[in-house]
Parts: structure tokens; C-alpha cells; sequence
């Protein structure tokens, strides 16, 4: 599904990928994901790097996914007015 929704996604390793949006100035973001060797995959875990459009980008990949996005360092689940915010 990550690959077909994100051409440019490195999934060269199947227990670890990276999607990245440079950004024009600077203003980019980077997702390190930590899938696991699970088949299939239970849990999904994004190490967030970057500015603001990284929130919109869990959130794409969440919905992409079905699921919901946990911000482990609030213990809240993140909401579109967090990606407006530059929170999370």
C-alpha cells in the first residue's frame, strides 16, 4: 500500500523504509518507518523529522493505513488541527 500511494517511498528494507519530502526551502520533512518483520504488520511506528507538513504526512499515511496516529510524547491521537498547528 506504501508503495503504491508513494513511489518515491525506500522500502529497500522490509523491516525499515524512509518516505522524505525535501522541501523547496527548506521546509521538508522526513518518516522513518519502523515496520518490523511481522507478515502481516500488526503496528506501525513513524519517527517524524522535519517541519510542519511532517503532521499532514502521518496523518495521509494514517488514513492511507486506516488507522489512527498516536503521538507518543503527548499520548494523544494526532488530528488535522494538529498538522495546521505545527505541533506533534
Amino acid at each position: 500500500m506504501i508503495r503504491t500511494a508513494y513511489p518515491g517511498a525506500d522500502l529497500s528494507d522490509p523491516a525499515w523504509g524512509f518516505l522524505e519530502e525535501p522541501g523547496a526551502d527548506g521546509d521538508g520533512w522526513l518518516l522513518e518507518l519502523v515496520i518490523g518483520a511481522a507478515d502481516p504488520v500488526e503496528s506501525l511506528m513513524v519517527r517524524v523529522r522535519g517541519g510542519d507538513g511532517a503532521v499532514a504526512a502521518v496523518l495521509d499515511l494514517a488514513d492511507l493505513l486506516d488507522c489512527r496516529a498516536l503521538d507518543l510524547s503527548s499520548g494523544d491521537f494526532l488530528t488535522r488541527e494538529d498538522a495546521g498547528s505545527g505541533t506533534g
